[in-house]
């Protein structure tokens, strides 16, 4: 499962969040996996494109998503 955010909400999260500038972490996000890697590895995405209330909804629905479907499996 990936929850994705925009690249400018990250930038900003992590600048306002840990103190530091948009360089550092323009940086460290280039020495990570890309976006589209991480979705194609992905079974589930989840979007972060709004506020924690909607991602916990978003994400609660992946996860029952993929309880169903090990609950499924078991049953076979």
């Amino acid at each position: 499962m990936v929850v994705l955010a925009r690249r400018e909400d990250r930038i900003a999260r992590v600048m306002r969040d840990r103190g530091k500038d948009r360089a550092y972490v323009e940086s460290v996000m280039a020495a990570q996996v890309s976006d589209l890697e991480r979705i194609r590895r992905a079974d589930r995405l989840v979007l972060n494109t709004s506020d924690r209330q909607a991602l916990t909804a978003r994400a609660l629905h992946a996860l029952d998503e993929v309880l169903d479907q090990l609950e499924d499996s078991a049953l076979r």
